[in-house]
């Protein structure tokens, strides 16, 4: 319950002794006196030395008036006296080693009262009362039962059962006698309330409860007036019992869910249940918000016009976050604003939930991190601290005859002239990157992801010159778009020259130079130029993908960092990323975990491309750098199985597709493999004049 005037509690103990008292009689104590509820003479030998009745004195609050609460036994267990009964706090309690006995309430003065309220308290539901008698006295001799009740059982944890009685008598004395609880050893009480009719109806009424219908199940469910009659205030709406109603005589108002404990969740969407009967005092019109603390709220959906069969539940979305740029926001409150019914003098509504089920990328957004954008430049956050480029650097990176140093990837390496065939399979394919001689697994998987998503992106950005070099558009550090020429010569070790085995220089499968290899020979210049690494080994995603894109915006989901995190909110996440466009890579920290179709295991320390699955069962694919998993004809596609185990391996990359997006949009279907053989359509560069003597690596003129 939420009280509006704060109770003053004091708690104090009645010496050693409860004397019989008749009407009239007063125990005194100190310059302090109370007439007894009881005409008992209980002692009690308790743990704490205590062995008289508990008092306490306390004002307007959970009480009509200022009082004293007594208890037949001064016993109490952990520190959870008497005073935690009555101070508003549903999170304390008043626990005693009793199962049967009395509490009584006297006010100043005698008081109408025909409600009360009992709150279960946080302990296990043994320990609830389970029947109890309320009785009320102007003697404390002679009582009047007002209200019975056997057999309760409190729905949860922190539920409040109330009452209304028939009572027009002014009584100073009410006594809550408990027969007997659910069973335990112990008795343990949340709140005890009582009061003339229910609380201010001009007022908002908060309770706490424990509820499936909402994402965090304990919370504090608040309406903005008090005036629901018994039985349908508004605990109702959230007990997940249809045939139950929140009723209210107003047609405009609202309702707030407040999660407790400081658990934030993001709802996606929510439902409303229609009270069973008459449908015109169904909500017509209304909002709904969130908020992160209770001041600043975000609208999340707006409704009008809506009309209900008895007893209907409709569902409705939250709106979408398109936001990659930051963590999406996780919520502690949402707030349903009644704007009209259905026309009739009451409104009343059966059920509110509010859940979660993942629709887009947007919906994975609270597990992102590592974010990469920068305010600084385009390019991300690794490259924002370099300065601008100057007119020398630009000259270097355009002349294709200035090489980098290719002894940075070993002192037995040098550049080798080959020949290029650029698209072996008729246009750029995933199948053209292969990973060979140099560790640079994560720039290949942004590059199959470009084969994969954006062909044409590829095709453009790579330009042929008559003189047998090549020419790739780029972009530098502040995000400026440069040229950078290159030769076709490519990192080869000395071994090469007695034995030209593919697996020892770069090039593509079956050693067929193409776009892939062109692209890495133009990162290791720019590189080269720039001087961010000193090679191209280990270099990360989320330096590759802005060379070429112009973006280095993007995040991670790491599902190996123990979040909980489901595999179809994994699928959910890096689906919707490809049909968006995006470029999406990711890796495990687990070696050998086998796919249960066979189509490989996984790899660790080493990063994949994305894909969807042709196989209807899997969640997604990931395409292996090496071209390979066990079966070259499957060009190291690995399909990703939720039972597996490999999610929670994994880590995942997402960055938005910059530059390339102009070239196609994202992709839903499934990679085709082509067949490893080039196809009629091949387009090869005939201009390079050297011919390659390839047993000794010279270019003869």
């Amino acid at each position: 319950m939420k009280f509006y005037s704060k109770p003053y509690v004091k708690a104090f103990y009645a010496g050693n002794y409860f004397a019989r008292l008749t009407a009239g009689a007063v125990l005194s104590i100190g310059l302090l006196s109370f007439p007894s509820c009881s005409d008992d003479d209980p002692v009690e030998e308790v743990g704490n030395g205590i062995s008289s009745p508990q008092t306490v004195l306390v004002e307007e609050g959970n009480m009509p008036m200022a009082g004293t609460i007594t208890a037949q036994y001064a016993d109490f267990v952990g520190g959870n006296d008497l005073s935690k009964l009555v101070d508003g706090n549903e999170r304390t309690m008043y626990t005693t080693s009793h199962n049967a006995f009395s509490i009584c309430y006297e006010a100043e003065s005698p008081v109408i009262v025909n409600y009360y309220a009992l709150t279960s308290s946080t302990n296990i539901e043994t320990m609830d009362p389970y029947t109890w008698t309320l009785s009320g006295s102007n003697d404390a001799q002679t009582w009047d039962v007002l209200d019975r009740q056997a057999g309760q059982r409190f729905r949860t944890r922190l539920y409040t059962m109330e009452y209304e009685f028939n009572n027009a008598t002014a009584y100073r004395y009410y006594q809550l006698e408990i027969e007997d609880n659910n069973g335990g050893d112990q008795t343990s009480i949340g709140e005890w309330i009582l009061s003339e009719g229910a609380l201010d109806p001009t007022k908002p009424y908060s309770i706490e409860v424990g509820t499936e219908n909402m994402l965090n199940p304990l919370g504090r469910i608040s309406s903005e007036f008090n005036d629901s009659p018994v039985g349908e205030k508004i605990d109702k709406l959230v007990d997940g019992n249809a045939s139950t109603n929140f009723v209210t005589s107003h047609n405009k108002f609202y309702i707030q869910w407040n999660q407790l404990d400081n658990i934030k969740t993001y709802g996606t969407y929510y439902t409303l249940t229609a009270a069973l009967g008459d449908a015109s005092t169904a909500p017509r019109a209304w909002k709904i918000y969130s908020s992160e603390n209770g001041s600043q709220w975000e609208l999340q959906d707006e409704q009008i016009n809506q009309t209900f069969e008895g007893g209907e539940t409709k569902r409705f979305s939250f709106k979408e976050n398109t936001d990659y740029s930051k963590t999406a926001p996780s919520h502690l409150y949402y707030k349903l604003e009644i704007e009209d019914n259905n026309g009739a003098s009451t409104t009343q509504i059966a059920e509110w939930t509010v859940g979660y089920e993942c629709r887009n990328l947007g919906d994975v957004m609270y597990f992102a991190e590592n974010f990469t954008r920068s305010d600084r430049t385009p390019m991300g956050v690794m490259y924002q601290d370099l300065p601008e480029t100057t007119d020398e650097q630009l000259a270097i990176l355009e002349n294709p005859e200035i090489e980098p140093d290719a002894t940075a990837y070993g002192s037995d390496k040098y550049w080798n002239p080959r020949e290029v065939t650029l698209y072996p399979f008729g246009e750029p394919q995933p199948a053209d990157v292969n990973q060979h001689m140099i560790g640079n697994c994560c720039a290949l998987a942004v590059l199959a992801s470009y084969a994969y998503l954006y062909p044409d992106f590829i095709e453009n950005i790579i330009h042929e010159n008559p003189d047998g070099t090549y020419t790739v558009d780029m972009f530098d550090p502040k995000g400026q778009a440069i040229k950078v020429g290159i030769k076709p010569t490519f990192v080869h070790p000395e071994e090469w020259r007695e034995n030209p085995t593919y697996n020892w220089g770069v090039s593509g499968k079956h050693d067929v130079v193409t776009w892939s290899n062109i692209l890495e020979k133009a990162m290791m210049k720019w590189q080269y130029v720039f001087k961010i690494n000193e090679n191209m080994e280990g270099i990360y995603t989320d330096r590759v993908h802005p060379l070429f894109s112009g973006t280095g915006e993007g995040f991670n989901i790491y599902p190996c960092n123990g979040i909980n995190i489901t595999p179809e909110q994994v699928k959910c996440a890096v689906l919707d990323a490809l049909k968006q466009g995006m470029i999406v890579t990711g890796g495990f920290s687990q070696n050998g975990i086998p796919a249960p179709d066979g189509s490989g295991s996984t790899i660790s320390a080493h990063e994949w491309t994305m894909m969807v699955s042709a196989n209807v069962h899997a969640l997604f694919a990931m395409r292996n750098p090496w071209g390979s998993n066990g079966d070259d004809a499957a060009d190291g596609v690995l399909n990703i199985f939720a039972e597996s185990g490999m999610i929670p391996t994994m880590d995942i990359r997402i960055m938005p597709p910059g530059f390339a997006g102009q070239f196609g949009s994202g992709r839903t279907t499934p990679y085709d493999v082509p067949k490893f053989a080039p196809s009629p359509l091949v387009r090869v560069n005939k201009s390079w004049t050297g011919k390659i003597q390839r047993a000794t690596g010279k270019v003869v003129k």
